[in-house]
């Protein structure tokens, strides 16, 4: 894990946005979905955030997020884009935010896990949401030659 992370930070992290920062029609529509289910105020959970590329829209319309990742790398690029934005390194499958957030997404991070760790997963993101809050995670199961399984 720690050689998984020295990558994400050293070799990814730098080009993440210039390589896979674009956000496709389809992650955009689903995102914007979970956004306008909410208030003003509340709160996203970006779940494997990344760089933070979906916190503009975010928070352009009044709602906070929380940006989890546990690259620091990653976070770095994150707070420097988005330095108001509240940010914490933590595993996917572990993150202990309890029945706090209003909003979930989690957006192409699955397929960085060992199939095994998608339970785990799935429930801390299910034990972070409110009830019915609405959650937006997607696993590319496409079989194609990519760095880090990002688009």
């Amino acid at each position: 894990m720690r050689r998984k992370i020295e990558r994400f930070d050293v070799v990814y992290a730098p080009v993440y946005d210039e390589s896979w920062g674009r956000i496709d029609e389809s992650h955009a529509l689903y995102v914007t979905r979970v956004i306008q289910s909410l208030q003003p105020g509340d709160v996203i959970l970006d779940a494997a955030c990344g760089t933070g590329r979906f916190f503009p829209m975010i928070l352009e319309t009044g709602r906070r997020v929380l940006g989890v990742d546990w690259s620091p790398g990653m976070l770095e690029r994150c707070r420097a884009k988005s330095p108001d934005a509240a940010t914490e390194q933590r595993h996917l499958q572990h993150f202990g935010v309890d029945r706090a957030i209003d909003g979930v997404i989690c957006v192409d991070a699955f397929e960085n896990l060992p199939p095994e760790d998608w339970p785990a997963a799935l429930g801390a993101l299910h034990g972070a949401a409110k009830p019915m809050a609405l959650v937006y995670v997607t696993v590319d199961g496409r079989a194609r030659q990519r760095p880090c399984g990002r688009p």
